[in-house]
C-alpha cells in the first residue's frame, strides 16, 4: 500500500511539473529580418513549427507588420504557404489555411486591417472588399493605413470602385 501511494505521488508529481513548464514555455515572436532572404527564414518558419503554430505566428507577425514592410510580408507570406502546397503531408496546406483564418478572424478589426494591407496589393484588396458587409469600416482603415502612399490609396480606391 506505501509502495502504490508512493508511485501514485510521483505519478502526480511528474505531472504537475510537466504541466508547469509546458505553460510556461512560450515562443519567441515571429521575427523575420526584411533585409535578408525570404526563403531561408520561410523554410525556418515552415520547419519549426506544426501548422497550426506558424499560422498563429505568422499572423500575429502580419497584424503588427509596418506598411513599409508590405513587400517582404507578401513575398514571405507566398513562400510560407508554397511551401505547405508542396508539402508531403496533405493535410498541412488545409490545417495551415484554416488556422490562418481563424487567427485572422481573431483579432479586433484594426489588426485584421493590418493582415490585409500587409498580404495583399492595393488593386486586390479594393477589389475582394467590393463586396464584403462591412466594406465601409473596412475600407477607411485601409486608407488610413494607405495615408502616407498616395499611389497606393488611389489603386485600391480605384480597384473598390469599379464594377
Amino acid at each position: 500500500m506505501k509502495r502504490t501511494a508512493i508511485i501514485l505521488l510521483v505519478i502526480f508529481a511528474a505531472c504537475i511539473i510537466h504541466a508547469c513548464t509546458r505553460a510556461t514555455v512560450k515562443r519567441p515572436a515571429l521575427s523575420p529580418d526584411t533585409s535578408a532572404a525570404v526563403a531561408p527564414q520561410a523554410a525556418a518558419l515552415v520547419a519549426d513549427n506544426d501548422p497550426h503554430s506558424a499560422a498563429r505566428r505568422l499572423v500575429e507577425w502580419l497584424a503588427d507588420t509596418p506598411v513599409a514592410d508590405r513587400d517582404f510580408a507578401m513575398e514571405f507570406t507566398r513562400e510560407v504557404y508554397r511551401l505547405y502546397s508542396v508539402s508531403a503531408d496533405s493535410g498541412s496546406l488545409e490545417a495551415f489555411a484554416s488556422t490562418l483564418e481563424k487567427a485572422k478572424d481573431s483579432l479586433p478589426m484594426d489588426k485584421q486591417v493590418n493582415v490585409f494591407v500587409a498580404v495583399s496589393s492595393p488593386s486586390t484588396l479594393g477589389q475582394m472588399l467590393r463586396n464584403d458587409p462591412q466594406a465601409d469600416t473596412i475600407a477607411a482603415l485601409i486608407i488610413e493605413r494607405y495615408a502616407a502612399d498616395s499611389a497606393s490609396t488611389a489603386s485600391f480606391l480605384n480597384a473598390f470602385h469599379s464594377r
